[in-house]
């Protein structure tokens, strides 16, 4: 191999590993929607028509963010960047994606969020991101990004860590308003417990890649102590220097440290360690004043696992109703009673964010999220109970908004937070049998109803108030239809509440610490609690209070009288939190309630006008959609890419020389209407003639090469409670221009054209962070492949395939059982087969084939360790097999021969795998050994295994996660 495949194949795998991440396709908008643009100083909105009064306030609050985060790095200024708002999901999220380039919001504020509005939150977090892709944009990344376009920056971000990227973007929301995450003690609690509770020392490569043993705090909550840490001991223009050396020097293959040792002293490593040794003293010595409050547990653990209770409720005298996370078991509904000695699990929901139950006797409810089938931009919140004596789940709202449900105290109705796509925010009465709507109340100034709860009359409903000014706390009077502001907004963070008579009973951030503070009539704030890390989801039963108290196995069900005062505030004033001081001083983002008062222009975005976006290139050919390191092809010659703005058209064009034959390579994706299309052609070189035998005459004129495919499918998701199920149905064409000799006519058959429909069906069961497969699942897939027209030489293929998922003897162990079969007939060819051989037999090819398989797969270990900054292994994990198959008229390729009568064919053996991760990139790797006995060769069987875990590479971006 010379040193131009080298090259070849390295910037191929560069940008491979960036695939799923620099061209992340979010999915798409319902294709009825109607867009609209706007065009601000810097930036070009893109949104749907019915959010074009939140666009503008959108507008205004990213060129004001951007004036105080511009230039951070030194970076080149932005010009018309885009941001594609996506406003009919209910997932609070915001990401920068390089290649194409834009900013992707989704702007709903989630339940229990911080007390900053989340545009202006997403705006003063993103545009860092901006700013730290364009800072890559200069010294030799500069000709380097000519040469492959917007991809490159993107993939250079490798050499940035996480916690960098992360980490100074939580500092920008946080200095440059008077809120964000870094000003929130739930922010820091989970790494302050795991410094203090128990002293828990994890490595710097345990916190960067995470780990299957213990919970980790992310790469944004430890990535914000460091960044903080090293600007407040070394300036802030350590960071630029680092970014402006991994764009000058990235063939150092790790610029970004080598800046940090230059102008720190200190590695990554050694930073870490001094930011962890820096926060222990300083949480120690606020530790050490703090007298705690001696709450009542109702767990019981009978290990150090990690396992948290969230929005414990008292139902009946002494049963508890909670939520229950773990990282072995997916989320569930368990009932605690016998002071915590028995716990049995009774009901596992779907996806919930925030975890939040209500609860009247027997009936639970909560808000559960549920996205559209078709459209993945496109997602609903629905109500759903649960009756704990009948065992019935139901189904209450369907196609809503709808959050934050409240049972009342009579059991008639449920209270719900509802916002709009065009934002329009309310509070809902609903009956609780139907889900039919009773009253729907307009709240003022439009704030966003969080965790509303009732008064023990039924008639009051008390809320949190989410706006641009904070949090607040105010009471529905459901008699008057009167509204009244109990706690002014402001920038504490206000976590959960409850009423009772004339005082609520709510969890805020005063002290730094989140605890039970108490609001009566006379306005008088009275702080109830102590806690050590913090406290949430507060309920109220007689005297007693009942919450989650965090701890660094997770949060524990604990319960506190109510009538017991800690401290009488006489002014309410947030603690500056330890991260921020040095830093904290800056201007500030402004409010904007008058945001309709702009010179923005909006005029229509027409969708057939901006179907291309040519965003990136290469020098040489490589097929992206299916690179592999078991078949790695790459050739001279150049590739050009496009991903329009709503990720509707995706496509390439690309010229190849090989063989000293010249290809042109075409693939398009419109995925803008309900069934998906894609085409695929490649013209050049030489179609295949294929003949019997050599002596046989080649045809006269021979026409160049060319393949081509039209595929029309219908890539449908659905999501049923713990389940979820993919339905996609399909049908291609495929036409070759080959040269194929037939027998019976002495004749070439020239261009074939093939048609194949397919109907895969999966369902299956949510994982829990161990598992490796899903503990329940089903997959019947099912495809058919003839040749019209030319259906005597071709004839057809048929094929299924099986597979059923079951969980193992212990826990995270599973069963896999696969049956597939395949018949081919009517026919003078033979089809290659779709369904495989069992393991250690490969070049067969059969016109029967039944198979079957067996997989028991378990983890035997969590080592979390690292040798350097070389590898991290935080897995080991086998897998026992046993394979069988029966086959018919066998053709063996590489020994030329037929096999006519019925083979069996058998294996066995087991697999090793290690998952662990290289060179602290955000990748995971997994690399083993197969090793099998083959029976009919009397013979073992090796091969090595390998593969790259690359899904999700999005700055900012985790699914249905706003962090």
């Amino acid at each position: 191999m010379n040193k131009k495949q080298i090259l070849y194949i390295f910037l191929s795998l560069l940008f491979s590993l960036k695939l799923s991440a620099q061209y992340y396709n979010t999915g798409q908008d319902p294709s009825l929607l109607k867009w609209k643009q706007l065009e601000s100083k810097h930036f070009n909105f893109i949104f749907p028509e019915d959010y074009e009064k939140e666009a503008r306030r959108a507008a205004l609050i990213f060129d004001e963010s951007y004036s105080l985060t511009g230039g951070r790095y030194g970076e080149n200024t932005v010009n018309k960047f885009p941001v594609i708002i996506h406003n009919h999901s209910v997932e609070s999220n915001g990401y920068v994606a390089w290649a194409p380039k834009r900013v992707e919001l989704y702007p709903l504020p989630g339940q229990n969020s911080i007390p900053m509005f989340h545009t202006s939150q997403l705006a003063l977090h993103e545009l860092i991101h901006v700013g730290q892709m364009q800072a890559l944009r200069q010294g030799l990344s500069k000709p380097l990004e000519y040469i492959f376009g917007e991809q490159y920056p993107g993939a250079l971000s490798i050499f940035t860590p996480f916690w960098f990227l992360e980490g100074e973007a939580v500092i920008s929301e946080s200095v440059f308003s008077y809120s964000g995450r870094g000003r929130q003690p739930d922010f820091e609690r989970n790494l302050k417990a795991l410094i203090l509770d128990k002293n828990s020392r994890y490595s710097y490569d345990k916190l960067i890649s995470g780990s299957y043993k213990n919970y980790t705090p992310d790469h944004y909550q430890f990535g914000y102590q460091m960044t903080a840490y090293i600007r407040g001991n070394f300036g802030k223009d350590v960071f630029t220097d680092a970014l402006n050396y991994t764009a000058r020097r990235p063939y150092t293959l790790n610029p970004f440290n080598i800046s940090l040792r230059k102008n720190t002293g200190s590695g990554k490593k050694e930073i870490f360690n001094s930011t962890i040794k820096y926060l222990k003293n300083n949480w120690l010595a606020e530790d050490s004043l703090l007298i705690k409050s001696d709450f009542v547990y109702h767990d019981q653990r009978d290990n150090d696992d990690y396992i948290s209770y969230h929005s414990p409720v008292l139902i009946g005298q002494d049963s508890i109703i909670a939520i229950k996370t773990s990282l072995s078991n997916t989320t569930s509904f368990v009932l605690i009673t016998d002071a915590g000695l028995t716990e049995k699990k009774i009901f596992t929901p779907g996806y919930i964010r925030p975890y939040r139950i209500s609860t009247n006797g027997n009936i639970i409810s909560w808000a559960e999220t549920v996205s559209d089938p078709r459209w993945d931009n496109r997602s609903y919140s629905i109500i759903k109970t649960y009756n704990i004596n009948t065992g019935v789940a139901k189904v209450l709202t369907r196609k809503s908004r709808l959050f934050s449900p409240a049972i009342s105290p009579d059991g008639r109705f449920i209270a719900v937070s509802e916002s709009t796509e065009d934002y329009k925010n309310s509070l809902l009465i609903i009956d609780r049998h139907t889900g039919k709507i009773i009253k729907s109340i307009n709240t003022p100034e439009n704030v966003l109803v969080d965790n509303p709860q009732w008064s023990p009359d039924n008639k009051q409903i008390a809320f949190i108030s989410s706006s641009e000014k904070g949090e607040g706390i105010m009471i529905y009077n459901n008699n008057t239809d009167l509204f009244e502001t109990k706690l002014k907004a402001g920038s504490s963070d206000l976590q959960s509440l409850a009423i009772r008579n004339d005082s609520v009973f709510y969890i805020a951030s005063y002290s730094g610490i989140n605890n039970v503070y108490c609001l009566g009539p006379t306005q008088k704030t009275e702080q109830l609690t102590s806690s050590r890390f913090g406290l949430s989801d507060i309920s109220l039963h007689g005297q007693e209070m009942f919450f989650s108290d965090y701890t660094s196995s997770g949060n524990r069900i604990a319960s506190f009288p109510s009538n017991i005062i800690y401290n009488t505030l006489d002014q309410i004033k947030d603690k500056p939190l330890l991260a921020i001081q040095n830093i904290d001083g800056l201007d500030k983002l402004s409010y904007y309630t008058d945001y309709m008062a702009n010179n923005y222009t909006v005029k229509p975005y027409r969708k057939w006008q901006h179907l291309f976006n040519f965003h990136s290139w290469m020098p040489f050919y490589t097929d992206l959609n299916n690179l592999s390191f078991d078949n790695l092809h790459v050739s001279p010659g150049l590739t050009v890419m496009s991903q329009n703005d709503l990720s509707t058209l995706t496509s390439s064009i690309a010229y190849e020389y090989i063989n000293r034959d010249h290809f042109l390579h075409s693939s398009i994706i419109w995925e803008g209407i309900y069934p998906a299309v894609e085409f695929d052609v490649r013209y050049g070189g030489s179609p295949v003639i294929a003949r019997d035998s050599d002596d046989l005459y080649t045809p006269a004129n021979i026409n160049t090469g060319l393949s081509a495919s039209a595929l029309i499918y219908l890539p449908l998701q659905f999501t049923t409670g713990k389940f979820y199920q993919t339905f996609y149905p399909s049908i291609r064409f495929t036409y070759n221009n080959n040269y194929i000799y037939e027998e019976n006519t002495g004749l070439f058959d020239y261009g074939q054209v093939l048609a194949t429909g397919r109907i895969y069906l999966a369902n299956f069961h949510r994982m829990a962070r161990r598992d490796i497969w899903p503990r329940w699942g089903q997959v019947i897939d099912m495809f058919g492949t003839y040749a019209p027209g030319d259906r005597s030489i071709y004839g057809e293929i048929k094929t299924l395939r099986t597979t059923f998922y079951t969980p193992g003897i212990f826990n995270n162990h599973g069963l896999r059982i696969m049956y597939q079969a395949e018949k081919q007939e009517n026919g003078r060819y033979t089809y290659l087969n779709r369904i495989s051989y069992p393991r250690g037999y490969n070049n067969i090819v059969s016109e029967e084939l039944l198979t079957f398989s067996a997989d028991y797969a378990m983890p035997l270990a969590y080592p979390d360790i690292n040798l350097g900054s070389l590898m991290y292994l935080n897995r080991i994990r086998t897998t026992f097999f046993y394979d069988y198959s029966l086959g018919r008229g066998s053709y063996y390729q590489l020994e030329n021969r037929m096999e006519e009568e019925e083979e069996r064919f058998t294996s066995f053996g087991i697999e090793l795998l290690t998952d662990f991760y290289m060179l602290r990139m955000p990748f995971r790797f997994s690399a083993g050994l197969q090793s099998a006995w083959l029976p009919a060769k009397k013979e073992p069987y090796f091969k090595l295994l390998f593969n790259i875990d690359v899904f999700g590479f999005v700055i900012g971006k985790e699914p249905g996660i706003y962090r």
